[in-house]
């Protein structure tokens, strides 16, 4: 094993989250379910965690958990149809605050985020309703960010991504984890999707087989660069399209960053394949914003 590759595995096992704190996420999630049980004035009736806990990609100091929380049609009901996720996400943000009130809540237009600065976990609250079922999989509509309503089927995702991990090796989440600790360890973080990072590698086979995490780096920024931001159509064809980034944020300053986080990771690359290793890790040490073991 080069220097390179020990460097990287020194890094996976630097970046995995302390027992503590995932015990602490565990009492987080409870504390959050039942003070939106007990404010929000509509019964849950299944609650979903997709997040990096749930999927082995959380990383040390920052983790986010995606919670659905499911609510049957009738309680989000207006006339002949639903009320605006807009509306329900005021909802569930006013139940969580009640339980939290000098906690930092926040609302994008997809979820109401708690953030929990002792811990360094995040729980997206993701209000869900009820929606069916399409080729024997149950859908779930969640806010799209602008207001209105997108099918999603999160079980679905969850065994597709499990089952690409497991024939990767175990390397598909590292491989997002590395892209985790890139883009939270810029000065100005880089705004894209876990889950879009996760479903892109996912229908890619980035990890597949017997290439070093440098190499996988490599090819995860270049495929994620090459898409521009654009949407992730479902590969089943069960629900539409996952967006790249957050609502408000900058594709374009997104896009800017996985180009120039390529283009560093080719050269660092480059220098391994040259057996110049001291150059490569340095190479890594500067795209990782120091945060690289030498």
């Amino acid at each position: 094993m080069n220097a390179v590759a020990v460097s990287f595995q020194r890094l996976i096992l630097r970046i995995q989250p302390h027992a503590r704190a995932v015990a602490a996420a565990r009492g987080q999630i409870a504390s959050v379910r039942a003070s939106v049980v007990r404010h929000l004035r509509a019964p849950i009736r299944r609650f979903i965690n997709l997040g990096s806990y749930q999927k082995g990609t959380g990383i040390r100091g920052r983790s986010d958990v995606d919670l659905l929380f499911v609510i049957s049609p009738e309680h989000v009901s207006w006339g002949g149809g639903h009320i605006t996720s807009t509306a329900l996400l005021e909802r569930f943000r006013r139940a969580i605050s009640a339980t939290y009130p000098t906690t930092s809540i926040g609302r994008d237009g997809q979820s109401v985020t708690v953030r929990f600065a002792q811990t360094g976990v995040d729980l997206d609250i993701v209000p869900a309703v009820e929606a069916g079922k399409v080729k024997n999989v149950n859908l779930y509509s969640i806010p799209d960010g602008s207001g209105g309503w997108m099918n999603v089927a999160p079980l679905a995702e969850l065994r597709r991504f499990k089952l690409a991990d497991g024939g990767s090796g175990g390397k598909l989440r590292r491989a997002v984890q590395l892209l985790k600790w890139w883009k939270h360890s810029r000065a100005d973080e880089v705004r894209i999707r876990s889950y879009y990072v996760e479903l892109v590698l996912t229908v890619a086979g980035i990890a597949n087989g017997p290439k070093p995490y440098s190499h996988i780096l490599l090819d995860s920024l270049g495929v994620l660069a090459d898409r521009g931001a654009a949407g992730m159509r479902d590969p089943d064809g069960r629900v539409g399209v996952t967006a790249a980034v957050p609502a408000r944020a900058s594709a374009d300053r997104v896009v800017e960053s996985l180009r120039r986080a390529r283009d560093y990771a080719a050269e660092a690359v480059w220098y391994e394949e040259q057996g110049s290793m001291e150059r490569a890790v340095t190479r890594w040490r500067v795209f990782f914003n120091g945060k690289f073991p030498a």
